[in-house]
């Protein structure tokens, strides 16, 4: 059983972490999980836009500039919103209110 962090060395937190066998989602995962258009979606995600919506101009795709890091990329999609979530607010506000 695990015990309260504060009773755990952090070397120990890392070796039961590491046992888990967890992995961080990819840049490219975490756009989509935003709805935003990215280069190879998830075809089950019914929010994500579809080819024929986007056309297949690449301009219209999420893509980050080759000089920016995973970590940035990270900490870019942080402070993000879900574009689906917005888009139904926006509609909501300047179509059914």
């Amino acid at each position: 059983m695990l015990e309260k962090p504060d009773q755990v060395d952090s070397i120990e937190l890392l070796d039961i972490i590491k046992s888990l066998n967890l992995r961080f989602f990819s840049p490219n995962e975490m756009a989509q999980f935003l709805c935003f258009p990215v280069p190879n979606p998830n075809p089950n995600n019914k929010y994500q836009p579809s080819n024929n919506e986007l056309g297949d101009s690449p301009l219209v795709r999420l893509q980050f500039p080759k000089s920016i890091t995973v970590r940035q990329q990270y900490q870019l999609l942080g402070n993000s919103v879900n574009v689906a979530v917005i888009s139904c607010l926006l509609h909501y506000l300047f179509f059914d209110f």
